[in-house]
């Protein structure tokens, strides 16, 4: 078995919640390297925001995943939505890559539509956490919030410092994501 398919098989397999209570949702995103990667991407790229846009990117994925996971109740069993997340892996890496190129409103543009991948998200973990998902998808959405804080942070602190460090990690997340795809 590759390296790759080894990394790729632990990461989906972190999407499978051993309960569904608050403590288990709050730790899942630091448990699969896709979840961990995705919100700090969405963080990182609201750092390249000025002032309150900042807020949007953050705002609008817990808000699509909130509304991903309202979906998983009335839709369960759409198995695409793992396609997705590691869609969004890919996606988010391709724009963290390319954030210091872009100009803001253009940024502004891909976040607020990357964001749109939360919706993937929320649905896989209320959709796995087999509907008894409130408190773990509670706990779920405050370690996504502080993911994206995580993220945020890096993005103004280290982006300043090393430039080369966002295109360098985008880069390797994009290909996290192809291998997540490929598996």
């Amino acid at each position: 078995m590759s390296l790759l398919s080894t990394s790729s098989s632990a990461a989906v397999l972190a999407h499978v919640p051993t309960s569904a209570g608050f403590v288990a949702g709050f730790i899942h995103p630091f448990a699969g390297a896709d979840h961990l990667l995705a919100m700090m991407a969405i963080g990182w790229l609201a750092a390249r925001l000025p002032g309150r846009l900042a807020w949007l990117p953050p705002a609008g994925f817990v808000g699509a995943s909130l509304l991903g996971g309202l979906l998983a109740f009335r839709m369960p069993g759409l198995a695409w939505m793992e396609w997705g997340i590691a869609a969004s892996v890919l996606l988010l890496g391709l724009a963290v890559m390319a954030a210091a190129s872009l100009k803001q409103r253009d940024l502004l543009v891909v976040a607020t539509g990357l964001a749109l991948t939360g919706i993937a998200h929320g649905y896989a973990h209320v959709n796995e956490a087999n509907h008894a998902a409130s408190q773990f998808f509670v706990g779920f959405m405050v370690a996504t919030a502080l993911l994206h804080g995580l993220g945020y942070l890096g993005g103004r602190g280290l982006a300043r410092r090393w430039q080369w460090l966002g295109p360098a990690m985008g880069g390797a997340m994009s290909l996290f994501g192809v291998t997540l795809l490929l598996a």
